[in-house]
């Protein structure tokens, strides 16, 4: 399975979506999909490493421990919607796409070692 760089899936020249995405994009195995709830879903094989709405705000797991210290260092919010660990970042914010990049990138060296997102409790 290789990338999906169609339109739709391809942020804003100029957005923080956009800075993001082509950092993932050039990962080896990731693909950019629709996701379920509006914005650009980013996956390795099937495994989603996490997710981006309106270019300017990145869902993703960082698991429970790590997301409470991420939280409490003010870089991260807990996502209301999502499974414990789940955090949403704002792009645009201090700090935001490079907290969210790490963590990207954090979840696609776990699945490549693992072949799928271990828990991370």
């Amino acid at each position: 399975m290789r990338s999906t760089r169609h339109d739709g899936l391809t942020p804003p020249a100029g957005t923080p979506g956009r800075e993001l995405h082509d950092v993932l994009m050039q990962l080896p195995g990731v693909s950019a999909h629709e996701h379920q709830l509006g914005g650009v879903e980013y996956r390795v094989g099937d495994v989603e490493i996490g997710h981006v709405h309106r270019h300017v705000s990145a869902d993703v797991d960082a698991g429970a421990a790590l997301a409470r210290a991420v939280v409490r260092r003010g870089l991260a919010e807990v996502n209301p919607y999502a499974p414990d660990g789940w955090l949403t970042i704002d792009l645009a914010g201090s700090g935001g796409l490079r907290v969210a990049r790490w963590l990207f990138l954090r979840n696609h060296r776990r699945i490549g070692a693992h072949g799928r997102l271990p828990s991370a409790g």
